[in-house]
């Protein structure tokens, strides 16, 4: 009879193994198609008039702090729902690809001047 511990340690050496037997190009090319993918159709999404009219309009009014909030907002339901998962069920996934795309959002600001001394910008 195998042991507990045998079988995580065997699991994991599986795991290891099948990590190291992938290419950093192949890592790449799993990320452009799957995670990041999802974390361009977010922001897509963010940005689509039907999900809050004018992004801009609104992004450019947001300091460096705000952006830290929303971030921190979406993170922060991510670990709530996991640390209640009996009850409500597991977002985790999902908040974290919104955590990645408003930072996608954040830096798009920064880049645009929109917020560069972490101040707002008046529109």
């Amino acid at each position: 009879m195998l042991s507990y511990t045998k079988l995580i340690n065997d699991a994991a050496d599986r795991i290891c193994k099948a990590i190291k037997d992938t290419t950093p190009e192949d890592r790449i090319r799993s990320l452009e198609s799957g995670i990041l993918g999802e974390i361009v159709k977010e922001r897509a999404h963010q940005i689509q008039c039907e999900h809050g009219g004018d992004t801009n309009a609104f992004d450019e009014t947001n300091s460096q702090n705000d952006w830290v909030a929303y971030i921190c907002a979406y993170a922060g339901r991510a670990a709530n729902k996991v640390a209640r998962n009996g009850r409500e069920g597991c977002k985790f996934r999902e908040n974290m690809i919104k955590v990645a795309a408003l930072a996608a959002a954040a830096v798009e600001a920064y880049d645009k001047q929109w917020c560069p001394n972490g101040e707002a910008v008046e529109p």
